[in-house]
């Protein structure tokens, strides 16, 4: 209902149509809105700032595991991320050359050579991890770096987003874990209301699988973005106060192994899991299949309908067929 809404703010993410935030969210700014924030963002500003916050996001950008500290790190480096930016320019500070060289060195310094040494800082599989290594075929060049950077800063456009005046005892919602979900975490974080995320657990899947097929950039641009997708993911699921899937039998299970994959010690792992399954309350947009088998056996009738949201292999197209037939 619009009595229930405060504010509707879209914020496009990549659009060659629509343009960058001057042109859109941020449209009714002023020239010299924009100018006095540009003219305050030195390279003394961006290195105080901004890099120490980046410099922890883009660290856990490489990690594959995470324990709850992590996660708190993450969301806090977030928050002070969206900060920086009610003050300081988007576009120079991303422009910035410390920005650059900064992001330059936390992919290619200190590198763990031997991926031997890399697998044994665990102990059968389980323990603290260092940052996986980047194998020989994912060594970016110059334009590699340059290229996954203005993606990642594609992904965290929702830190520019206003934060809206907020009542007592609000929620924020937000659909789907990932990159959508950054501006709730922020929002939690500065105001503490309480975090909804309605979610597709098997989107972190299907995210996997698109990004495997995008043969058009290099192994280094997909490790990049495949570190934002887990990351925020995993920040918002273990943010949220409440994660509403829309089905009971397969969604669930995959916000689950979305939160806790990975080799994290047992007795965090079984309390993260505990914690955060009471916080998983489906709401159901159809039917339940859970505990349901088809009746093969029954004469076919007329068919209501066949959907599939997405067409390949995982989502079982011939046997969609076959049930339309």
């Amino acid at each position: 209902p619009d009595n229930h809404v405060l504010r509707l703010c879209m914020v496009p993410n990549f659009s060659p149509n629509l343009c960058s935030h001057v042109e859109t969210f941020q449209s009714f700014r002023s020239f010299l809105w924009h100018d006095s924030r540009r003219a305050r963002t030195t390279a003394e500003a961006v290195d105080h700032y901004f890099l120490p916050h980046f410099r922890t996001f883009v660290r856990l950008l490489r990690r594959t595991t995470f324990s709850a500290s992590a996660l708190q790190a993450g969301a806090y480096s977030l928050g002070e991320m969206w900060a920086y930016f009610r003050v300081f320019s988007w576009s120079g500070t991303w422009e910035c050359g410390k920005t650059h060289m900064a992001w330059a060195e936390e992919w290619c310094s200190d590198v763990t050579e031997d991926v031997a040494s890399y697998l044994g800082t665990a102990v059968n599989g389980v323990g603290s991890h260092s940052d996986p290594p980047l194998l020989d075929f994912e060594r970016p060049s110059i334009a590699d770096l340059d290229h996954a950077m203005d993606l990642i800063s594609h992904f965290l456009t929702p830190l520019l987003a206003d934060m809206p005046m907020m009542p007592h005892e609000n929620i924020i919602h937000c659909t789907h874990h990932g990159p959508q979900s950054i501006f709730g975490v922020v929002v939690k974080l500065n105001t503490g209301a309480s975090l909804c995320i309605w979610d597709h657990g098997i989107t972190w899947r299907e995210q996997c699988k698109a990004l495997m097929e995008l043969g058009i950039e290099s192994p280094f641009v997909r490790r990049a973005m495949l570190g934002i997708l887990r990351l925020t993911g995993k920040i918002g699921m273990y943010m949220a106060d409440i994660v509403c899937p829309c089905n009971r039998a397969f969604n669930c299970e995959w916000e689950e192994r979305m939160l806790v994959s990975g080799e994290i010690e047992p007795t965090e792992k079984m309390g993260l899991l505990t914690n955060f399954q009471h916080r998983i309350s489906p709401v159901l947009n159809g039917q339940a299949l859970k505990g349901q088998k088809p009746d093969i056996d029954k004469p076919k009738g007329i068919v209501t309908g066949v959907m599939l949201s997405h067409v390949y292999a995982l989502k079982d197209v011939l046997n969609a067929i076959y049930a339309a037939d």
